[in-house]
Parts: C-alpha cells; sequence; structure tokens
C-alpha cells in the first residue's frame, strides 16, 4: 500500500481490509493456530517465533513473554468475537446503522472530494469516510475511490490482468512481494513455478495484477 504526502492507503477502507485478510492467511500458514496468529498480528511474527520454545506451543503457554499489548489483545479479540456471536446473552443491544454498497475503481482525474459528492450525488461526509486514505480532501489521479450508494448492488462488470515484473533483492519475501502490489503468494507462486516457496535474489518474478471494472 502507498504511503506519501497526498495519500494513506492504510485508511482505504477496502485496500487495509484485503490487505489485513491476506496477512492473517500468511500467519496461519506460518503457526497454524488463531490464538498464535492474533499474537502475531499484533506484535509481529518474528516477537511470537521467537518466544515458542517447541511446536506445541499455544498463546496461552508464551502469554507472560510478550508484550503487555499482545497479551491483552488477544483475550479481547476472543471476547468481541463470542458477544458478536450472541450479543443478547450478553445483554448488550446492537444498533444497526444505514448499510451501503460500494463501487470502488481507479480514478482518472484529479478532484476534491467536495466537488464529487455534488458531481455523485452522495453525503459529503459520507464520501469522506469512505476515502479516509485521501489526505487533503482532495481524490488524486491513479488511486482508488470509494464510492457508497444505498440499496444499489455493484457486481463486477470485467476483470483484465496484466504483468509486471519484480526484480528480488536481498531479504525480500513472497508475502511483503505480493503485499506490496496486491496480490496473493499463491498467485505468484503458480505464475513463476515456484517450489516451496523459495525465492533468491536476482530472481525475476512475473506479478499477475488486476484491474476491475465494476458497474
Amino acid at each position: 500500500m502507498r504511503i506519501n504526502s497526498r495519500v494513506d492507503e492504510r485508511r482505504d477502507p477496502y485496500k487495509s481490509t484485503v490487505a489485513a485478510a491476506k496477512y492473517l492467511k500468511y500467519l496461519y500458514r506460518m503457526f497454524g493456530r488463531w490464538d498464535l496468529v492474533l499474537a502475531a498480528y499484533n506484535c509481529g511474527e518474528g516477537c511470537v517465533q521467537r518466544k515458542l520454545r517447541n511446536s506445541n506451543n499455544d498463546f496461552w503457554d508464551i502469554k507472560y513473554r510478550l508484550p503487555r499489548q499482545t497479551r491483552e489483545y488477544v483475550p479481547k479479540f476472543f471476547a468481541m468475537v463470542l458477544i458478536a456471536k450472541n450479543p443478547k446473552k450478553y445483554s448488550i443491544k446492537i444498533h444497526r446503522t444505514n448499510i451501503y454498497y460500494v463501487k470502488t475503481e481507479k480514478f482518472h482525474r484529479t478532484k476534491s472530494l467536495k466537488s464529487l459528492s455534488r458531481e455523485l450525488g452522495v453525503d459529503y461526509g459520507l464520501l469522506r469516510k469512505y476515502n479516509a486514505h485521501f489526505k487533503k480532501g482532495v481524490a488524486y489521479a491513479g488511486y482508488n475511490l470509494n464510492i457508497p450508494y444505498r440499496n444499489k448492488k455493484i457486481s463486477v462488470k470485467k476483470v483484465n490482468y496484466k504483468l509486471k515484473y519484480h526484480y528480488v533483492k536481498k531479504g525480500e519475501t513472497l508475502y511483503r512481494i505480493a503485499k506490496r502490489y496486491g496480490v496473493t503468494v499463491e498467485e505468484i507462486v503458480k505464475l513463476n513455478k515456484i517450489r516451496d516457496n523459495l525465492i533468491k535474489p536476482g530472481m525475476v518474478l512475473k506479478i499477475p495484477v488486476k484491474e476491475v471494472s465494476l458497474r
């Protein structure tokens, strides 16, 4: 995800969710347990790996060797899941808000979100909320624009693929490369016929980049 003076794509609700899901999938392949996955998501896979004494360890075995924030994060996450599954059991009332469908497309011009809200007939505050990655309230060409619609389902019209090439540098991993281009590790492995997920500095990888048109 790109971060510069204009844009911070970590704030893009769509891109950040996809990136988080891919990272969680990568961590699950590494640890095979969701408690350790959540711990690694919070403090990093290296942190968790250093605290594991054997392959049978779980989060509770290494809890007090982890940072305090992580010790609290994992139980809170599981508590949240339990509550979300059955809020009535815990006397919690859920207040539903308006549901919006979102059309996401790459923007090809630069324009203020205020002008776009008038042009698209979308509330400015709502448009700003779904496009928090634009730091200055301006949608820039070449970046995703998320347009919320009420009661309108959005379907994929067409998916095109184009190839990019990546020169592998020392210290790079398949996960980091995949994250950089917004693709999965599996897509890179399959396209480049990589065995055992092993890459070496100097390799040139083909990267399948998707271009999606929506309606």
